[in-house]
């Protein structure tokens, strides 16, 4: 059986319509029990300042917690290495979606940031629908490998006929963009409703993805 084999291209630009702020605690205590109750506590203030943003504080997802004994480490003057227990320490990684909104963004990362919390936080941009954004791009994939594959087989005198296989590697495609500098943040440090002075129009997602289609010529 002669076959046709022809890899399509998608490509998308999609405009971001969520702000995913990204937010990592770490401590460290000497007893395990008061490191989670301390991880606890961390998440519920953190809740409690998000809360205060205006922003729904259960939108707030966790996305890894780990708790691992703690050493301090050094070496003497014969390089030899010694350890020593000094507790445990919790790490929490959290992140929440907001609507693409600077004065949302800027209101919660000023109650962040002027609260006592000792948590670093990240910013990117993202789509809601990102399973609609994947299928769509796969639609343009398959349907660029089809017309790349009608030239080809017009140009060598052949015929198509069925589809014999598809392959698509059905990897993760990362849908975001990170666009702002922390440093675009402007302190104002006077008034609870005071907030972070954000303007940025986050720029287009550009994405693409490949799906290889083999077809039966003649």
């Amino acid at each position: 059986m002669k076959t046709l084999r022809v890899t399509g291209k998608g490509r998308l630009s999609l405009k971001p319509d969520t702000i995913v702020v990204s937010f990592k605690s770490s401590a460290v205590y000497t007893d395990y029990a008061e490191t989670i109750a301390m991880a606890s506590k961390a998440t519920k203030d953190l809740k409690a300042v998000i809360a205060k943003a205006g922003v729904d504080s259960e939108l707030l997802k966790t996305t890894n917690l780990d708790v691992s004994p703690d050493y301090d480490t050094w070496y003497d003057d014969n390089n030899h290495r010694h350890e020593k227990f000094i507790g445990y320490k919790y790490t929490h990684n959290s992140k929440i979606k907001i609507d693409n909104d600077n004065k949302i963004l800027g209101k919660l990362l000023y109650e962040v940031s002027a609260s006592p919390l000792d948590v670093r936080f990240d910013i990117s941009y993202t789509v809601k629908d990102i399973e609609k954004s994947k299928n769509d791009l796969l639609r343009e994939a398959i349907k660029d490998a089809k017309e790349k594959a009608q030239i080809l087989s017009e140009a060598a005198g052949v015929k198509l006929k069925s589809v014999v296989d598809i392959n698509y590697s059905w990897g993760e495609i990362e849908i975001y963009s990170e666009p702002l500098s922390l440093e675009a943040c402007e302190y104002r440090g006077a008034k609870p409703s005071d907030s972070f002075d954000i303007d940025i129009d986050a720029d287009d997602i550009d994405v693409n993805d490949t799906v290889t289609v083999v077809w039966e010529i003649e």
